[in-house]
């Protein structure tokens, strides 16, 4: 059974985000952690207004400088790592809108991914969990990856054909243990 898509940079900002933003307590530190310290730094540049000018002061002033900058960087992360990708685009999500193709061996309970990057093989022990979402699917493995499938665009193949012929595999192979 087979299943091909072109994966877009707005299918991949999608997910990244989404990803970045997911977690448990990293939603916090993530969502509050720039502001956070931004603000704290700013707090502590404030500050220096009630120290003598001297050397404390200069320390003061620049710890509160650098604790502001690091938030700002933390807080723009995000977007850096999107233009990133950007402009390396060919690279990350294939020139030409390369294919990435995944194989399902139920007999060798593998899923043979081709794509820009080259062949690879997921065993299907290594899968996790399935996470169904609305313009995708993500098959999330052992090794804390994730396979995104877009659920709409595809070259090749059914989306929910695919992803059922997956769990029922993963849920015999669950009733098996």
């Amino acid at each position: 059974m087979k299943i091909s898509y072109r994966y877009t940079f707005s299918q991949f900002t999608d997910n990244f985000i989404a990803q970045y933003y997911s977690g448990g307590i990293r939603v916090f530190t993530r969502l509050l952690g720039g502001p956070g310290l931004i603000f704290i730094g700013i707090l502590i540049i404030g500050y220096t207004r009630q120290v003598e000018v001297g050397t404390g002061y200069y320390v003061l002033w620049g710890i509160g400088l650098l604790i502001a900058l690091v938030g700002i960087i933390y807080f723009i992360r995000p977007g850096l790592q999107l233009l990133f990708v950007r402009s390396r685009k060919d690279e990350f999500l294939g020139s030409n809108g390369e294919a990435v193709e995944l194989t399902l061996d139920p007999e060798a309970q593998i899923i043979l991914i081709k794509g820009p990057e080259g062949e690879s093989e997921l065993p299907l022990t290594e899968i996790l969990y399935i996470q169904h979402r609305a313009e995708s699917t993500w098959i999330i493995t052992n090794r804390d990856h994730t396979i995104p499938i877009p659920r709409k665009e595809l070259t090749f193949g059914d989306h929910d054909v695919f992803i059922s012929a997956i769990q029922e595999i993963l849920d015999v192979n669950e009733q098996k243990h």
